[in-house]
This record gives structure tokens, sequence and C-alpha cells, in this order.
């Protein structure tokens, strides 16, 4: 009798539990742009930028993005390669090479900041642009307290 009683109660329970599971809405890459839009909107807010202010803003970040996204990809995959042959054979030509190209992507990035900087700077006013500098280092300190890093 008590098998006969626990066999539904056990159905009910784990068709609950199915149901009660969240269904991948959006793909990674939906939610990683729809992030950008919702940091891109709170910085427009937050300057006090107009609507074409906002759009010169929002065309500046994906241009600069999209230039960044392939040497970011290349950064990542020379980083991993060069992990890989630490923990292998530390063949050192290959070292080199990879060191070299993973120290190329970083002068590559940091530039492209910099170009994107100084347009921001000449798009936006002095009090706008000092506001983003701000803006840009609280973000920094909540990255870091995310990620149990200390300031």
């Amino acid at each position: 009798m008590y098998k006969l009683m626990m066999l539904p109660l056990l159905g009910i329970l784990t068709a609950g539990t199915a149901i009660a599971q969240p269904q991948p809405s959006q793909s990674r890459i939906e939610q990683r742009q729809e992030q950008r839009e919702q940091r891109v909107e709170k910085l427009a807010a937050r300057l006090g930028l107009d609507a074409p202010g906002k759009a010169k803003l929002e065309a500046t970040f994906a241009r600069y993005g999209a230039e960044m996204r392939p040497v970011r990809q290349d950064l990542r995959q020379t980083r991993e390669a060069l992990r890989a042959e630490l923990a292998g054979s530390k063949d050192a030509t290959r070292l080199s090479s990879l060191t070299a190209q993973l120290a190329s992507d970083r002068d590559k990035l940091q530039a492209l900041r910099a170009a994107k900087m100084s347009e921001l700077q000449q798009e936006l006013t002095p009090a706008q642009y000092a506001q983003l500098i701000v803006s840009r280092h609280e973000g920094r300190r909540g990255h870091h307290e995310r990620h149990g890093g200390e300031r």
C-alpha cells in the first residue's frame, strides 16, 4: 500500500521539478548584447546625453568593439596555446613566438582603447568625459569585487 501511494507522489514531484527548471530563452550572445545595451543606456543617462549624443556613443562603442573582437579572440587563443605549450613540451621557439604574439595582441588592444577614449573625448563635453572616466573606474571596482579581487 505504501509503495502504491509513493509512486504517484514521486511522479508529481518529478514533474514539478521538470516544469520548474528554467528554459534558456536567450542565447549567450543575445544576453551579452542586451547587457551591453543596458550599460550604454545607463552610461548615457549618467552622462546626460540626448538621443543624438547617445547614438554617437553607441556607434563609437560598436565600431571599436568590432575592431577589438578579433584581437581579443586571437589573444584568448594565443594564451591557451601558450598555456598548453607550458604544460607540454616547452619548445623555446614556440614559446617565444606565442609570447611575442600575446604581447602584440595586448599592444593592439591598448592602442584601440586609447583611440576609442580619444574619440570619446572629442565627442563629449569635458564634464561628460570626466564622468565617463569616473564611471569606468567604478565599473572596474564592481568587477573586481564580483570576481573576488581586492581594491
